[in-house]
């Protein structure tokens, strides 16, 4: 796939760096640590990374969310807008992360409608 042609960008959404997902950045971490959910120690909340062009390679640039690696997502499911992180997992799996307090019904249904046509597996975290 090229992604010079997708014309999706983060924007604002800030959902993989909010604690929904975990990781360590310059060695603080963040997801889900004793029960509460800590955002990443660089997350600038509305507008995104504070260290982006700095941002490690691991986790944050080999962190590829589904919304924005795949043109034919609709806008309306990305992740600030519909609480649900996708993320491909080895070839044929894609993991479904609640990232928010409600999921968008919509998103899971597109989802699951989308493995099933390409015969993906559908896990949830």
């Amino acid at each position: 796939m090229n992604l010079e042609n997708n014309k999706k960008s983060c924007g604002d959404c800030t959902k993989c760096c909010d604690g929904w997902l975990s990781g360590t950045v310059q060695g603080h971490p963040f997801g889900n640590i004793g029960g509460t959910r800590i955002p990443c120690n660089f997350v600038l909340q509305g507008s995104g990374c504070g260290i982006y062009e700095k941002r490690p390679k691991n986790p944050c640039r080999n962190f590829q969310c589904a919304w924005l690696k795949i043109p034919e997502v609709p806008e309306h499911l990305k992740p600030n807008l519909s609480n649900v992180i996708v993320t491909q997992r080895g070839f044929a799996i894609y993991e479904i992360t609640k990232a928010g307090e409600t999921i968008n019904s919509e998103a899971i249904d597109w989802w699951m409608e989308y493995c099933k046509i390409n015969n993906f597996k559908l896990i949830y975290s």
